[in-house]
């Protein structure tokens, strides 16, 4: 994964009029924390939050955070919850969890399969997805923004296991081989759950 950067600066308004009127100024308060470390309290930019997100190929963001007024100012950081208004839809808080370069890091990645499935191209199935995000362990360096697997030999009925995701370098796949990721749903079960759905609509008429 690219680490891309961001600058930010230690946060001293804690209390909620405080944190109100750093919002309003264009800035996003949030806070670093991780193993063997104080919690610091930071003021982001929300333009430049922004653009790192736009940037980002996945929710899955490491970065080198630079805080300004630290003594060690530079850090490495993931980015653990973003909170949103529930009605404007602008970031309210963000945590940031410091990583260390030679310690693994425990993460869910999302799955986004390519190719189109031989079973859905050519049988009629659909495809059916089952684990849409997959936890895994790898040094910070090493943690992929997504795990995309080709699924264009999958045919109808088959299954796509955890076992068929590809080997990437010192990542670690934390669940079973034999869980199931996708598959491709023949037409006629398809059908079928379609008719079910269309007398359950006319019941409820």
């Amino acid at each position: 994964m690219e680490t891309q950067q961001l600058n930010c600066k230690t946060r001293t308004q804690v209390r909620s009029s405080g944190v109100k009127k750093l919002r309003e100024m264009g800035h996003i308060p949030g806070v670093v924390y991780g193993f063997q470390i104080e919690p610091i309290n930071i003021d982001i930019n929300a333009k430049a939050f922004d653009n790192l997100i736009k940037k980002s190929e996945s929710d899955v963001v490491i970065t080198d955070l630079h805080i300004e007024g630290q003594d060690r100012s530079r850090r490495k950081v993931l980015l653990k919850n973003v909170q949103y208004h529930v009605l404007k839809g602008n970031v309210l808080h963000v945590d940031f969890m410091e990583v260390s370069e030679d310690r693994p890091v425990t993460i869910s990645v999302p799955i986004e399969p390519f190719g189109e499935a031989h079973g859905v191209k050519n049988g009629g199935g659909t495809l059916g997805i089952i684990l849409s995000r997959i936890k895994i362990k790898a040094l910070p360096k090493d943690v992929p923004a997504v795990i995309r697997p080709d699924i264009s030999k999958l045919g109808v009925g088959e299954i796509f296991y955890v076992k068929d995701l590809p080997a990437l370098d010192g990542v670690e796949y934390m669940v079973g081989p034999d869980i199931q990721v996708m598959t491709v749903i023949p037409p006629r079960v398809t059908k079928k759950v379609e008719t079910v759905v269309e007398k359950g609509k006319k019941k409820g008429k």
